[in-house]
């Protein structure tokens, strides 16, 4: 077994968002622009960055506050884009939750 076997939930939680998933974000807001992530069109990339960014800053991650998203704004821009787009507009007029 691994050490992370033996940590409390919180204390994965808190060490993923320091290791792996800032990474990952890091990367991800270094390829963040004005429009989309390829483009201008939205792709499911863009919807996959939106889902994991709306989880954190609405505070559906346990342990992971949603201040952890300060450090990536363009991510939080994108969000806001992705969620402003009237294909998701219309989805969540259908599918609230």
């Amino acid at each position: 077994m691994t050490r992370l076997e033996f940590l409390p939930f919180q204390e994965k939680r808190e060490e993923y968002a320091a290791g792996y998933m800032g990474k990952a974000c890091a990367a991800i807001e270094a390829k963040c622009r004005e429009g989309f992530l390829f483009g201008e069109r939205l792709s499911n990339a863009d919807l996959a960055v939106s889902m994991l960014v709306n989880m954190i800053v609405t505070d559906d991650w346990d342990h992971i506050p949603a201040s952890w998203m300060d450090t990536y704004p363009k991510m939080k821009a994108l969000n806001e884009r992705v969620r402003a787009d009237k294909l998701v507009l219309e989805y969540f007029k259908h599918y609230k939750d």
